[in-house]
């Protein structure tokens, strides 16, 4: 057998395994689920987990990075700092009772906070520019508008 020959032998005996893994990770459940019910301390597992989420509701808001250019979308604008740390109630900051809601935000505040901007189309210097905000206060459960 040439080198060539053995080559091509070779990567189609690849291509053949590969497409087989690939087609077999299609047709399993990719999951990760297993039932479970039958096993003796299955329902207790089930409870302790569900206790422990209601100790992560949706109450408190969370402090998150937000990019000033999300709130103040500009092309030309550069901002120093480029993020500011806020306080947002969503999924990330609590666990509701039902898939059915979504953590949301309750009571918010307006802060004012101090950056320095630059636009390069406007002239070279620098301007100190005082950008409000909006803070979650409180969160609460609300029905979910994506369902």
């Amino acid at each position: 057998m040439t080198s060539r020959k053995l080559h091509f032998t070779i990567i189609c005996g690849l291509v053949a395994v590969l497409s087989t893994c690939w087609c077999r990770s299609i047709v399993t459940d990719p999951t990760g689920t297993e039932d479970v019910t039958a096993e003796s301390d299955a329902h207790e597992k089930a409870l302790q987990h569900i206790q422990e989420m209601r100790h992560h509701s949706c109450s408190s808001p969370v402090p998150k990075l937000i990019q000033v250019k999300s709130v103040y979308p500009s092309a030309s604008k550069r901002y120093r700092p480029h993020c500011v740390l806020l306080h947002r109630c969503d999924n990330d900051a609590g666990c509701c009772n039902s898939d059915r809601k979504e953590c949301g935000p309750l009571t918010t505040e307006t802060v004012q906070l101090y950056f320095r901007v630059k636009d390069p189309f406007v002239g070279r210097k620098e301007k100190v520019m005082k950008m409000s905000f909006t803070n979650h206060t409180s969160c609460h459960c609300a029905d979910s508008l994506h369902r």
